[in-house]
């Protein structure tokens, strides 16, 4: 199964790239700092078959928008739930990989609505392990 083409799309207010297919319960997935670390999985014929798949490249990725400036993680919560806003989608299985993990649980707390499952993979939680105390006092 080979992986279909990015659509160019106005996305609050910037052009984001994104992919919507398949049919079924939506499931969005955001990429980390790799930028296509989830294109395997959108091939997968269990999945595929299954369900509709959305990812799309954030800001500074692929051929999405550049950064003017530094992005917050809320503003990147808000792009991934236009992107749904966007498609039709009001609720979705949403599957975060490293940094995606952390976008989308700032999504589940701003719009737990939104939110069907939540899966983080791998997830970079570094304001949450670093500030944490309990992480400054584990030892191996």
């Amino acid at each position: 199964m080979t992986l279909q083409a990015l659509d160019r799309a106005q996305i609050n207010g910037v052009e984001l790239e994104v992919r919507d297919s398949g049919s079924g319960e939506p499931v969005v997935f955001v990429h980390g700092a790799m930028g296509d670390e989830c294109a395997a999985v959108l091939t997968e014929p269990l999945l595929a078959n299954q369900y509709r798949l959305i990812d799309y490249h954030r800001r500074g990725w692929g051929n999405s928008a550049r950064l003017q400036a530094p992005l917050s993680i809320e503003q990147q919560a808000a792009d991934c739930r236009a992107v749904m806003h966007h498609l039709g989608v009001e609720r979705a299985h949403l599957i975060g990989q490293s940094y995606g993990g952390a976008i989308l649980l700032q999504m589940a707390l701003d719009t737990p609505d939104a939110v069907h499952t939540l899966s983080l993979l791998e997830p970079a939680l570094p304001s949450i392990v670093f500030n944490s105390p309990a992480f400054g006092t584990c030892r191996a």
